[in-house]
């Protein structure tokens, strides 16, 4: 392209000046490709604007055909440019698809819906329906976990209500305690108010005993049938809560709740080692339980000390009718 500019003695500046602009606009969209080809080029050109001040037409035209020629081969640079990255971008693709094993389940768990049944709060609310089958961890069913000759002594369920009534009294001043510190509800009778409402359904051997407020243990039967659900509710309400303390805060856990499991679990093994079984045996049966209860962990305490009270009513029992055994043998 030749530009042909007419340079009078008033006219001079005004055609260098333009010269200037024309060549800054160039080398300003040429930057990002090659910043010092387009410095060599604007020295050029600052060079021509200061000759054509004197010089012909004839400069004035090489200069501006300079410019155009450096505008165009930046362009050119900027296009090849962009084809290198692209064939880059692609082979980052192609590395990060062959990553992925063949015939796995390599993708994101929300892709996968698993989202849907991972805990992930301690609020934790199911977008199906309320009632949610739970599978047991550890577990397949262990065989031979009946004792049709076991032998509880009077010692042992002594030791177990005590157990059994030492552990209620400590997880319902610990559950108050924290209830009043961080829920702001004055008692367990003002959190029961609250959550009348709300129902844990959970499912275990002793749950209508439970549930029965007025539970005295009068249908209290021999050890050997009434242990095995002892130690079957107890187990389950302990795993659960173990479920629950994994989306606490570690304050909340390491002052409350932690110790709340742990009193469980001791009943859980008290219970255990009075069916004489072997340690295959000590597993968690299957249950279900409602997720949607608005505060799950309140819920699963308050479960555990209604079952707390029934195990202690029918440990009462056994001993009363052990002792009546042992005056009439």
């Amino acid at each position: 392209m030749t530009t042909t500019t007419v340079l009078s003695a008033c006219g001079g500046f005004t055609a260098r000046r333009n010269i200037h602009i024309q060549a800054r606009n160039v080398l300003k969209s040429a930057a990002i490709s090659s910043p010092a080809s387009c410095g060599q080029q604007y020295d050029t050109a600052a060079a021509a604007a200061a000759a054509a001040a004197t010089a012909t037409n004839t400069t004035a035209a090489v200069t501006t055909t300079t410019i155009t020629l450096c505008s165009r081969l930046n362009v050119s640079q900027i296009y090849s440019s962009m084809s290198t990255n692209y064939w880059v971008l692609a082979a980052l693709l192609l590395i990060v698809a062959s990553s992925f094993p063949a015939n796995t389940n390599a993708l994101p768990r929300r892709m996968h819906g698993r989202h849907l049944i991972l805990p992930h709060h301690h609020h934790v609310h199911l977008r199906s329906a309320g009632q949610e089958h739970h599978p047991p961890q550890h577990l397949v069913k262990a065989s031979n976990c009946t004792n049709p000759n076991m032998s509880v002594t009077q010692e042992q369920i002594s030791k177990a209500i005590q157990v059994s009534e030492q552990t209620r009294h400590v997880i319902l001043e610990l559950l108050e305690k924290w209830l009043r510190i961080h829920m702001n509800l004055s008692d367990e009778p003002a959190a029961a108010a609250r959550y009348a409402l709300h129902f844990l359904q959970l499912e275990h051997p002793l749950k209508d005993e439970a549930n029965n407020t007025d539970y005295d243990g009068t249908d209290t039967q021999s050890p050997d049938i009434e242990l095995p659900k002892i130690y079957a509710s107890l187990s389950i309400v302990h795993h659960l809560m173990e479920i629950v303390c994994q989306n606490l805060t570690r304050n909340v856990y390491d002052n409350y709740f932690k110790f709340i499991v742990e009193k469980i679990n001791h009943n859980k093994h008290v219970a255990f080692s009075m069916l004489n079984l072997p340690e295959s045996c000590d597993v968690v049966p299957d249950y279900s339980y409602n997720k949607e209860h608005d505060l799950l962990e309140y819920a699963v305490v308050k479960e555990s000390l209604k079952i707390l009270h029934v195990i202690e009513k029918k440990y009462k029992v056994m001993l009363e009718n052990l002792s009546q055994a042992q005056i009439v043998g």
